[in-house]
């Protein structure tokens, strides 16, 4: 049996409690109930049973446990997928550095590939995407984004062909004080020219907002931006905000 690993890193602008304490209140079956077609899912004592169409075998069965486990969420995968998905949540500064990591192996796998738990991690991080401030930090060598941000970008309609087909030429990312006015943390963008772009993007909130409410449709809380070469990503809340710029390469491009 072939064994897949699956890996993303994570930089959240919260308190690394509330990001394991809003990850374990969703019951374990919504994070893997995407790693193939679902056609039964159950709860037993301490387990949920997920149940796959398998055209070779009929039928698939994965039973879930969670736990916690200091600073980790453990997830442990039984059944015809064998393995562990673990989060781990540790402090860095004003951040919260978030590791989900993956890997199993088993009939499950063989049937759907390692693709089966590359939806299950991003399930995890467009579930800490969408309730936080945060910034992706993609691990997969060579420029290649990987399977979780190609969702991310699936998950704001932002659609491309599928996992593998996006390519950056850079990512940068900035974090701001929304209501002061003040930058943060930067990844990749000059000081000075941060410092610039945290009053235009300030003052773009304050303009969103006030149309926003004039729409009656409360405030904004997300901002994607596509151009030929980049796509702009923007995450707000709690008066944060975490910019990402994503610069296409130029096979991408063209």
């Amino acid at each position: 049996m072939a064994k897949a690993r699956r890996e993303v890193v994570i930089d959240v602008y919260t308190d690394c409690d509330q990001v394991l304490g809003s990850l374990s209140r969703r019951e374990p079956g919504f994070y893997f109930e995407s790693m193939g077609r679902l056609i039964e899912k159950g709860e037993k004592k301490e387990s949920y049973v997920l149940t796959f169409a398998s055209p070779r075998r009929g039928k698939l069965r994965v039973e879930i446990l969670m736990r916690r486990s200091g600073d980790s969420l453990v997830y442990e995968l039984r059944g015809d997928a064998k393995g562990r998905l673990t989060v781990t949540a540790l402090p860095r500064g004003p951040r919260c550095r978030v590791y989900i990591e993956a890997e199993a192996e088993g009939k499950l796998i063989d049937q759907y590939g390692g693709e089966a738990l590359g939806r299950a991690v991003n399930r995890f991080a467009t579930t800490i995407v969408s309730m936080f401030p945060a910034t992706l930090q993609p691990r997969i060598p060579g420029g290649r984004l990987g399977d979780v941000l190609v969702e991310l970008l699936k998950l704001l309609s932002l659609a491309h062909t599928g996992p593998g087909q996006v390519k950056a030429a850079s990512i940068r990312t900035m974090a701001l004080n929304l209501e002061e006015n003040r930058v943060i943390t930067v990844d990749g963008i000059a000081d000075e020219e941060a410092e610039k772009l945290a009053k235009l993007f300030t003052d773009s909130v304050k303009l969103l907002n006030r149309l926003s409410g004039d729409l009656g449709v409360g405030g904004v809380q997300r901002v994607a931006l596509v151009s030929d070469n980049a796509i702009i990503y923007a995450n707000i809340g709690g008066g944060l905000a975490v910019l990402t710029v994503i610069e296409k390469s130029r096979e991408e491009q063209g």
